[in-house]
């Protein structure tokens, strides 16, 4: 993790495309939080979190990168019982406490 080694982060694209991010705790989903971000703020938040500051390279957007991103999270509702509950900024600080407890100079 670039941010936590506090290395440079390639970063495709512009930093204002927003895509909607989702905390999981016993596994990592693909699934929507219903709340879409720019990748901005996502950076700003875990730069927060972890008390670093991103080194970004931005780069170009690659081919198929779209500028906006968001999850219909009604079929996994009805078949999964799935509701998001874990809003970013929290599943963010739960991250950080993540790394922080795994022993490793991350950050």
């Amino acid at each position: 993790m670039a941010i936590a080694h506090r290395t440079e982060h390639k970063s495709f694209g512009r930093p204002d495309e927003v895509r909607e991010f989702t905390h999981g705790r016993a596994e990592i989903v693909n699934l929507g939080g219903a709340q879409t971000t720019t990748l901005r703020d996502l950076i700003a938040l875990l730069e927060e979190a972890l008390g670093v500051r991103a080194e970004l390279d931005l780069q170009p957007a690659q081919m198929g990168d779209m500028p906006l991103t968001s999850a219909d999270v009604t079929h996994a509702g009805k078949v999964l019982g799935y509701a998001p509950r874990t809003p970013l900024r929290e599943g963010i600080g739960i991250f950080a406490e993540w790394v922080r407890g795994e022993g490793r100079d991350w950050v």
